[in-house]
């Protein structure tokens, strides 16, 4: 084997990662991290936050892996926000790694999870397993059932992953922590409803069956405006309801995007040159309206 091929190998592995994507880990744990407050010794915290971050890594390797098995890879028009890295179609040898690698961790994550939860608190057993099961079957069959990979996506990073964190670290679950669990499950489910129009042709060759394939893309266009709204509304009624302090509405700002991103959207649903455009408002949205939120949270605690 060659140096030349090694590296090559490595850096597809990089590449299938989808490092920019793991951001949205990083946005999450930190909203998260806000609303807890540093209650919890530092250990704990990089202890969740790296199992939240294999959870992240695990899924994107084995995606990554059954795209280029099944073909799918090869077929859909690549976009910064969709389609795959390309990685494995440029490093085909490097395939055995990323799914080993992402097996690796779906151990690593199995493990460290049995151990807390015979160590810490019992009831963690149903977070590890809810984690597990869309770590491990999302790929390989939740996308073929449209309305479980709809919302798939949100329950991973809202209520397993919020909530998860704060009973390790709490050892309950508190109604800021499930608002805000609930207002992340509709901008996670935004994210990757609306990468899934441009690839329609290309998950019906393979065998997916995809919201935009099952209702039309009309249809889907009015369920990412809706849940758009019941994001923001979620926001709202922490806010009003005093479960969240005022300067949590720092994260209505990305409304100035998010309501021509919808326009957009419901205008644009037929037209996949210019919904390709907005995908990168969208990905903003769901990135920055956590940052936005999580910083008003800090805020709060210190007047």
């Amino acid at each position: 084997m060659s140096s030349n091929v090694a590296c090559s190998r490595v850096y597809a592995l990089w590449r299938s990662a989808r490092p920019p994507f793991l951001l949205l880990t990083v946005m999450v744990m930190a909203l998260t991290f806000s609303a807890i407050g540093p209650s919890a010794p530092v250990v704990e915290w990089g202890l969740v936050f790296s199992l939240a971050l294999a959870a992240h890594l695990s899924v994107n390797w084995l995606n990554e892996y059954d795209d280029a098995r099944s073909g799918l890879d090869g077929l859909t028009a690549k976009t910064p926000f969709s389609g795959g890295s390309g990685a494995l179609q440029a490093c085909p040898d490097a395939v055995g790694w990323v799914l080993r690698a992402g097996w690796f961790l779906v151990g690593f994550i199995a493990a460290a999870g049995l151990f807390l939860a015979l160590t810490r608190q019992g009831e963690l057993i149903w977070f590890g397993l809810a984690g597990l099961g869309l770590v491990v079957f999302y790929t390989s069959h939740l996308t073929r059932r449209p309305f479980a990979m709809l919302i798939a996506p949100g329950l991973a990073f809202g209520p397993v992953m919020m909530l998860g964190t704060e009973f390790l670290l709490q050892g309950q679950i508190s109604m800021a922590m499930l608002l805000l669990a609930l207002m992340m499950f509709f901008l996670v489910n935004n994210l990757l409803l609306l990468n899934q129009f441009p690839d329609v042709a290309a998950d019906a060759r393979v065998g997916r069956l995809t919201l935009p394939m099952q209702l039309g893309t009309q249809a889907s266009a009015t369920v990412f405006v809706q849940s758009l709204g019941l994001a923001y509304a979620v926001l709202a009624t922490a806010i009003l309801s005093e479960v969240l302090p005022p300067s949590a509405a720092l994260g209505f700002i990305t409304m100035l995007l998010a309501a021509p991103l919808g326009w957009r959207v419901l205008r644009d649903h037929r037209n996949l040159t210019r919904l390709k455009a907005v995908l990168g408002w969208n990905v903003v949205v769901v990135l920055l309206t956590p940052a936005l939120v999580a910083t008003g949270l800090w805020m709060g605690k210190m007047i």
